[in-house]
């Protein structure tokens, strides 16, 4: 990538270089054109003047211009050549050469009607310039024209010198320059290219050096990406390892408890067979609970979860889970508020009684002594409202609490508990019913989860 910059770079300002140098070298040569064929006209005009005298009468009468007088003239002019022509005004076809016309010029050459108009011409030749005036003689029948060349240099001189001074210098300046824009602009996806090595590897805690906050360039945005994917998959290995720490522990004592009372029930050593397959019972719910939420997650991420959606009443299907909930409430009051009048929503009502399952699971985890649970309609949507009375979530916490495997850590406990997957599979759930769910939780107070899905 440095090569490829720097070759360009340095092709751009050579090549810059190249066509300001044509250009200059144009624009002089036109300039240098012009002005020879200025001179020629007014030495031409000179010419005329000092030549021609009143009484004349025709071509036959003119003046003389032997091959010696007319190089005598082109020195004192300080000219290349000097050529006359006798114009015949009735019939310019006539015209014919008094004194041979400069190397490269005929008559054909000459626009001899305009000349007859204007009283002068000017043009260019190979190698030089040259300008014509012209002149009536006597009675107007007759007119004389004088051609004089000139030739002018297209060479800069000192200015071409320091031009090409200028130039090698421009050179030298666009390679150190070119070098430099070449490694400050490489440096960062070099940078950049090693991180993501890195981070394939598994070191995920390889951070790039952070870009100054002034600059908007794709540089910065490339540096800003990886170190955002960095610190992105170091929290999902974090929450991972925490997800199987709190996965296993949720695993554990539940089967713990089973083997020891099954253990007991082989043994005829518990005094109550009944309490034991109970506890049993108990125990094989919570693991057949947790089963139950890794497959819905894992079907939700397969896109193979089917809703089976329908206009059902928001008040009653609330009721029933929470009813049904109330008998593991571990004596955290609920409270449960609904409008007089059904809200009707389209909802699946047995994954609706899930997510209200998963909502009051995870309040009664965290609230003190009451969770509240109302609804509310709002404009053309059903609002669902989880509200506990504990020290609520933390400010670092309240973006991610919808997120897999995460987990909060509850009052008076020293550790976080749960799989993370509850309120995962509630937003999951929400968003499959057209909905939306949100938490909130001002300072002070406990937290609240809401959920709005549009009306029937």
């Amino acid at each position: 990538m440095r090569r490829r910059l720097l070759v360009t770079l340095l092709a751009v300002v050579t090549a810059g270089l190249v066509f300001a140098g044509l250009g200059t070298f144009l624009i002089a040569r036109g300039n240098a054109g012009d002005q020879a064929e200025t001179l020629a006209v007014q030495r031409a005009t000179a010419l005329s003047a000092a030549t021609m005298r009143p009484g004349l009468g025709h071509p036959g009468e003119m003046p003389g211009f032997s091959r010696d007088r007319v190089a005598m003239m082109s020195r004192s002019l300080g000219v290349r050549d000097i050529g006359v022509l006798a114009v015949a005004l009735e019939d310019v076809a006539r015209t014919r050469v008094i004194a041979p016309l400069p190397a490269g010029l005929t008559v054909d050459d000459l626009d001899i009607d305009r000349l007859i108009a204007t009283g002068s011409d000017s043009g260019r030749t190979d190698d030089g310039a040259f300008g014509v005036a012209f002149s009536r003689v006597g009675t107007d029948e007759v007119g004389m024209a004088f051609v004089v060349s000139t030739d002018y240099s297209t060479n800069l001189g000192r200015a071409g010198g320091w031009f090409v001074l200028a130039s090698i210098g421009t050179l030298l300046l666009a390679v150190g320059a070119s070098s430099w824009l070449s490694r400050s602009l490489s440096r960062p996806v070099v940078d950049a290219a090693g991180a993501a090595r890195r981070i394939a590897d598994g070191d995920l805690s390889v951070r790039l050096p952070s870009p100054n906050r002034r600059r908007t360039d794709e540089l910065t945005d490339l540096t800003a990406a990886i170190n955002s994917m960095a610190e992105g998959l170091e929290r999902s290995r974090g929450l991972e390892r925490q997800f199987l720490l709190s996965v296993s522990h949720d695993l554990r004592t539940p089967l713990t408890s089973i083997i020891g009372y099954a253990e007991a029930l082989t043994d005829g050593t518990t005094d109550d067979a009944a309490a034991a397959g109970r506890i049993i019972r108990s125990e094989a719910d919570r693991l057949n609970r947790l089963v139950r939420d890794l497959l819905d997650l894992a079907r939700l991420d397969a896109h193979r979860f089917e809703l089976d959606l329908r206009a059902a009443d928001l008040n009653e299907a609330t009721r029933r889970a929470v009813v049904a909930f109330a008998t593991v409430s571990d004596g955290v009051e609920l409270d449960v508020s609904t409008p007089d009048e059904p809200v009707v929503a389209m909802i699946d009502t047995d994954r609706w009684s899930q997510m209200v399952a998963n909502l009051l699971e995870n309040g009664i985890r965290h609230a003190r002594s009451r969770l509240s649970v109302s609804i509310t309609v709002e404009t053309d949507r059903a609002v669902l409202r989880i509200e506990d009375d504990g020290k609520g979530i933390d400010e670092a916490d309240l973006p991610h609490v919808f997120e897999r495997l995460f987990t909060a850590r509850p009052e008076g406990k020293a550790a976080a508990t749960g799989s993370g997957l509850g309120l995962a599979i509630v937003r999951e759930l929400v968003q499959a019913m057209g909905g939306r769910v949100d938490a909130i939780s001002p300072p002070g107070t406990g937290a609240t989860i809401i959920v709005s899905v549009p009306l029937a």
